[in-house]
């Protein structure tokens, strides 16, 4: 197993001291700043080594060299503030204080099958061998002793739906659970073995107490496949011979000691199995009990989810037959003391280091109730203060969290592995946190440095290639650098090129000119899947940072962030650059011909960049030519995927291949004039970014010279390549993807004239491009006259007609067509230029309960849902890469639900971001875009706003986001907490759930009001509204809310805290806090403000 994913690496930086390390994140800062060319494996690799033994260690989570200097440069300011403690989800990690060097112990926390979940680490799987091989072990295990399917196709199904009967299921789920449960900790145990952490504890919880004791054991394969094999065998028997009917629930948001009361009642019938923290447990029942204890949970405002038992575990009424089997199995496989202090969950302390103890010990861990708030706790007095998760998806962690909130010395608990972050990402960043805590770390000898070669940090690298060869023709023309495409047809200037219109014209050259450049720069790294007489098939990996060009078809270019240059909108794939992807693969079936016409381009889909990396997947194969001495390539392009071929293309076209460039046929018709012409004279500065939205090495249309409802004529420029490919300074390439960019540029450019020109089209289809030149030479400028043909509901197509200034034909473009939607004009205007324009409105003063407070808030109507989603969600992820920071992003992409789920989550983000801002600008006159604002929550699910800001305002922020599909809030307050809530005025709340939340009083006091159902919405928002001033949520029962008076004019109500709720805000004991409830946009909106 390997900290490197294709989403990064980390990357270790130490020093003895906190002077020598801000000295170290220079050093690297500065030879990153001198250096070209170099290595991000290699700079990470001896970083890394070079942090070995070092007392002061910043952990860095980097997927290029840009993000390593941006992330840098963020630690290096933190370290200058005076922050003694960094924790960021983008992936940067340190502390002033690191535990482990202040005595703190080391604890493996093992999880049970309750981690247990189907796709469970399939991300990791995948793409370690180490997991990989793991989980064959399973599969050796099972096979030939149980009748039901492999452990792959139950564990990572392709099927929608998994197919066997649920008698099967039920048998065979218990032993996927636990071998995939004891697989996924002994994987995380020997990774951290391998990278030097050893544990001073270890505990589990139910069956994960036997993966605590083989954690610092290594077991051959051999006998870890006959322990597999012995548990599948030991568990379908118990399951037969110790079979019961009791339900086990998972109980949360309810004091443990309330339910004490049922289990004292009838202990026989109710036992707490797992006492987990003060308001979580796992409680066994028997069947006819389970109602009861389900309604008492849920009217002390508690959630519960119930599964069947296998066998009584944890109930202390396990038979003897069900003790002499797992006696029988431990005994087996305990073979040898522990080797650090093994804490029961039974006792909540150490057991004995003899094996019988041990086994004795495991026995009681199965049988008997757990407690393992006892346990935490009682390794926290024995000096533990850094908790590690050795599991999968991290279901202990915030509850270890919990149990451990507010004691006097810190802790870290840092989980290997949970479900909403990708498993190579949260492995590294485990790690840095570890690292940042004093803990060693030695990940050098990882295959993943395999090839890394150690580099000095004071001498700078520079990684130059050859030189292209360049050829002077004549003293008055510039220099030309030749293409390997076709010599014999160059278009040439006959001046000095500069931003006047010039002269030119064709010469012919001849054909022994000298050749020289990168051919098939966009392929240049492509690996090779399979190859034939007349096929090709490749997986290109294509790195905004190596194609710096790439990055400047961003949706909204301009002002993303003010503090990070590097972030851009939504960057897709254009068409051009697909075209080019693909005539390349064409070229090289054909790599003696040149490319004479693209035919039949179709682009039913777009694909954008992720992270700063696209994958794709190019087939090409040559067909069957008619005759002449033309030949076809056809090439189909793809998203990269698992399956064998390109079956769903994004684009597809045939390429035409000769020997040579032909002449311009001669015009068939002539060019029909622009139809009730306008004057415009547009140049560059009228152009971007009001009009395009490309980046500035895409900025290539210079100057409009016509336009009417039938076209526009305008001029372009033939941009430089020499900056296009990084490490290339003379790219050859073959479809003219630069000057193809500018050209087309000309549809969006020519409905821009409308009177809003909040529009956005993508092409997606085009009859044929004809090229009549094979190079021109930069900084040339050239004509171009498109013409409307063809109009549709959705569609527009154009004939685009491109020139030199004396008429030669250079480039024909027939039938192109795009489809384009409309966005609204404060949401296009926002997504490109997010640092000027909101697409919020501020929060009605009429929402407050006194309205001269100073709150600031944002409130956005949703009326257009399906519009974001539409398109391949294209106006839904240009408004994330608008809004998001780096590590937003990246919860963004792995979040899963519904789309619509996903945009009330980032709307609620924009309307919190942009109280933020609008905050900031009014009090502080700071002008802060969005993504410069991160949204952190705490623990108990509280929204903070955080960024590099903070050091310039003088005090820190509260928050509140509320949001419903139709309706998004967020409002801040300078001093003072803030709650919000909302909902619609249509939701039908169920008598269940009013019985659940409300007294009797409080459900006749909303009758009496005469609101009906919207006043119960009120109280409900209202309490709501005031548990997330409270900063906690429903963390208690909600009936503790107390509504004590409402005014329905006024929308005014009162709330009392009782029972928890008063015990833990005793400051506000006896106190009526007022609500303000408002209907605004057939919703309820309701907002409490605190002291």
């Amino acid at each position: 197993m390997s900290v490197e994913r294709s989403e990064g690496v980390l990357c270790l930086l130490g020093a003895d001291s906190m002077g020598e390390l801000e000295a170290e994140l220079l050093r690297v800062q500065r030879f990153l700043a001198r250096s070209v060319g170099v290595r991000l494996i290699d700079v990470v690799y001896t970083a890394t080594c070079d942090a070995r033994r070092r007392t002061c260690v910043v952990g860095l989570w980097v997927n290029t060299l840009e993000e390593m200097n941006r992330k840098l440069a963020f630690a290096l300011h933190a370290l200058r503030s005076g922050r003694t403690r960094l924790r960021d989800k983008s992936g940067i990690f340190f502390t002033t204080h690191p535990l482990a060097l202040s005595g703190g112990k080391i604890a493996f926390v093992f999880p049970g099958t309750g981690s247990f979940h189907l796709e469970m680490m399939r991300d990791l799987a995948l793409t370690f061998d180490g997991v990989r091989q793991r989980f064959d072990d399973m599969e050796e295990a099972f096979a030939g002793f149980c009748d039901v399917a492999s452990p792959s196709e139950w564990l990572f199904s392709t099927a929608p739906e998994h197919t066997l009967p649920l008698s099967t299921s039920q048998r065979f789920l218990p032993l996927l659970a636990s071998a995939s449960t004891y697989l996924a900790s002994k994987v995380f145990a020997d990774f951290l073995k391998r990278v030097g952490v050893v544990p001073d504890a270890v505990c589990g919880v139910g069956l994960g107490a036997f993966s605590a004791f083989h954690a610092t054991h290594h077991d051959p394969k051999l006998r870890l496949v006959q322990i597999l094999r012995d548990a599948g065998r030991m568990l379908l028997r118990l399951g037969v011979e110790a079979a019961t009917d009791w339900i086990q629930l998972t109980v949360s948001g309810i004091a443990t000691s309330r339910l004490q009361e049922l289990v004292q009642r009838e202990p026989s019938r109710v036992v707490i199995a797992q006492a987990l923290t003060a308001e979580d447990c796992v409680v066994a029942v028997a069947p006819e009990r389970q109602t009861e204890v389900e309604v008492a949970i849920h009217n002390g405002g508690g959630l519960s989810v119930a599964e069947p038992l296998l066998a009584p575990f944890n109930t202390g009424f396990g038979s003897v037959k069900m003790r002499q089997l797992l006696e029988r199995f431990f005994t087996k496989y305990v073979t040898c003391e522990p080797q650090v202090p093994f804490y029961s969950g039974a006792t909540g302390v150490p057991m004995g280091r003899s094996t019988s103890s041990v086994v004795s010990g495991l026995v009681e861990q199965m049988m008997q109730p757990l407690d393992v708030r006892r346990m935490i706790e009682t390794m926290y007095e024995d000096g533990c203060r850094i908790f590690v998760e050795v599991g999968a998806r991290g279901l202990l962690s915030p509850l270890i969290e919990k149990i451990l909130e507010g004691k006097s010395e810190s802790v870290a608990v840092i989980p290997m592995h949970t479900l909403h972050r990708s498993g190579g990402v949260q492995v590294g960043q485990a790690i840095g946190l570890l690292a940042a805590n004093g803990v060693p770390i030695d990940y050098s000898g990882l295959r993943f440095f395999a090839h890394a070669k150690r580099i000095d940090f004071d001498v700078p690298q520079v990684e130059e290639n050859a030189s292209a060869l360049s050829l002077r023709l004549s003293r008055q023309l510039p220099m030309v650098r030749p293409e390997l495409v076709d010599t014999t047809r160059l278009l040439i200037s006959g001046h000095e090129v500069e931003d006047d219109t010039v002269v030119t014209h064709i010469h012919t050259i001849p054909k022994s000119l000298p050749s020289g450049g990168l051919e098939c720069p966009l392929l240049r790294e492509a690996q090779l899947l399979a190859h034939r007489a007349n096929a090709l098939e490749l997986r290109c990996i294509l790195r905004l940072e190596d194609y710096p060009w790439l990055n400047d078809y961003a949706i909204g270019t301009t002002g993303v962030s003010l503090r990070d240059p590097q972030m851009r909108g939504l960057t897709l794939f254009s068409v051009p650059s697909g075209i080019e992807a693909m005539a390349e693969t064409a070229h090289r079936l054909l790599p003696g011909l040149s490319l004479r016409r693209v035919e039949h381009l179709r682009a039913p889909r777009w694909l954008s960049f992720s992270f700063g990396r696209l994958i794709i997947r190019l087939s090409a194969t040559v067909e069957t030519s008619p005759g002449g001495s033309e030949r076809i390539v056809r090439v189909r392009l793809g998203a990269d995927a698992s399956e064998d071929e390109v079956v769903h293309p994004v684009m597809e076209a045939q390429f035409v291949f000769g020997d040579s460039i032909p002449d311009a046929p001669p015009e068939e018709l002539p060019l029909p004039p622009l139809a009730a012409p306008k004057p415009v004279d547009w140049t560059a500065c009228d152009i971007y970014p009001g009009r395009l939205f490309q980046g500035p090495s895409l900025r290539n249309v210079r100057r409009v010279t016509g336009w009417g409802y039938n076209g526009l004529d305008y001029e372009v420029r033939i941009p430089s390549r020499s900056s296009t490919v990084r490490g290339a300074r003379n790219p050859i390439f073959c479809a003219m993807p630069l000057l193809l960019d500018a050209v087309v540029s000309g549809f969006p450019l020519w409905r821009s004239h409308e009177r809003f020109h909040g529009a956005i089209s993508l092409p997606f289809r085009c009859r044929s491009i004809c090229y009549y030149a094979a190079w021109v030479p930069e900084g040339t400028r050239l004509r171009c006259a498109l013409r409307l043909v063809n109009v549709t509901p959705r569609t527009f197509q154009v004939d685009i007609r491109v020139t030199d200034t004396a008429g030669h034909a250079i480039l024909r473009v027939e039938g192109w067509e795009e489809v384009g939607g409309r966005a609204g004009r404060a949401l296009h205007d926002f997504v490109m230029n997010p640092s000027k324009y909101f697409i919020t409105q501020p929060l009605p003063a009429a929402v407050l309960p006194d309205p001269s407070a100073e709150v600031v808030g944002a409130l956005y109507v949703n009326t257009t849902p399906d519009f974001f989603v539409s398109n391949q969600e294209l106006w839904l992820k240009a408004l994330a890469a608008a809004v998001l920071t780096h590590a937003e992003r990246e919860d963004f992409i792995q979040m899963g639900g519904t789309p619509f789920r996903k945009l009330e989550w980032l709307l609620g983000r924009t309307a919190a971001k942009e109280a933020v801002r609008r905050l900031l600008l009014r009090d502080y006159n700071l002008c802060e875009p969005s993504a410069d604002i991160a949204i952190w929550k705490n623990s108990l699910g509280k929204p903070h706003p955080i960024g590099e800001w903070q050091d310039q305002i003088a005090s820190s922020l509260d928050l509140s986001i509320a949001h419903t599909e139709g309706l998004v809030i967020g409002a801040v307050v300078a001093r003072g907490h803030i709650g919000l809530d909302v909902e619609s005025v249509g939701r039908d709340l169920s008598e269940d759930f009013l019985r659940g939340v409300f007294t009797l009083e409080e459900q006749e006091l909303a009758t009496k009001s005469g609101d009906g159902p919207t006043a119960i919405l009120r109280f409900w928002c209202a309490k709501e509204a005031i548990s997330k001033a409270l900063g906690t949520g429903i963390r208690f029962s909600p009936y503790d809310l107390r509504i004590r008076e409402s005014d329905p004019a006024t929308g005014l109500l009162s709330i009392e805290l009782l029972g928890a709720w008063a015990e833990n805000f005793p400051q506000f004991y006896g106190q009526r806090i007022v609500i303000k409830t408002t209907i605004l946009f057939e919703h309820v909106i309701a907002c409490c403000l605190l002291p």
